[in-house]
């Protein structure tokens, strides 16, 4: 499931999106954010992790490591097909691009794990939600309801796993996930 953020004009500004991959120690589950207008990962959550404590549990601790997915450029090719570049996890220090990851020293299967999953996700995922901005834009939906007010035929282009919902009027300040608002706002 992934979650629509709109702007107090109705339009769509960003979406949530889960991701699971294999960490060092289990499965690790986190929930991101991706701003349309930036082209760009805003925040990240781990949702669950059962990392070993102290190392691979700095995935969710270490503010260096989680400022990587402030502005992460996840930035489309001119057709809007593909990713321009591909989420890269780096060797710790070794960052020199906005789309790279630089991973923890000590938790570097953990840290790397989620680098690639977010990679994966963006490069399998965007270039469809783009494609689906204009169909989700809230200027196209009735006051009564959440669906745009040309009926139930827009749920047909959504990709399957998009969900509509009302969000505050800023960008993921409230997700159906947690049920609150996301810790990178």
């Amino acid at each position: 499931m992934v979650y629509a953020g709109y702007g107090e004009e109705g339009t769509l500004q960003g979406i949530a999106i889960p991701a699971s991959g294999q960490g060092y120690a289990d499965v690790i589950r986190v929930l991101y954010g991706y701003d349309m207008s930036q082209q760009a990962v805003v925040g990240m959550y781990v949702l669950e992790s059962k990392e070993t404590p102290g190392l691979g549990d700095k995935v969710e601790k270490d503010d260096a490591y989680k400022a990587n997915f402030k502005a992460l450029d996840v930035s489309l090719d001119e057709g809007g097909n593909r990713l321009k570049n591909i989420v890269e996890p780096v060797k710790n220090g070794t960052k020199t691009s906005l789309w790279q990851v630089d991973c923890i020293t000590g938790a570097t299967i953990s840290s790397r794990a989620i680098g690639n999953m977010i990679s994966q996700s963006t490069a399998e995922w965007y270039p469809s939600y783009t494609n689906t901005k204009q169909i989700l834009n809230r200027n196209n939906m009735s006051s009564k309801t959440t669906e745009p007010s040309f009926g139930n035929s827009w749920r047909a282009a959504l990709p399957p796993i998009l969900s509509c919902g009302d969000y505050g009027g800023r960008i993921l300040s409230s997700c159906k996930y947690w049920g609150c608002a996301p810790p990178w706002r």
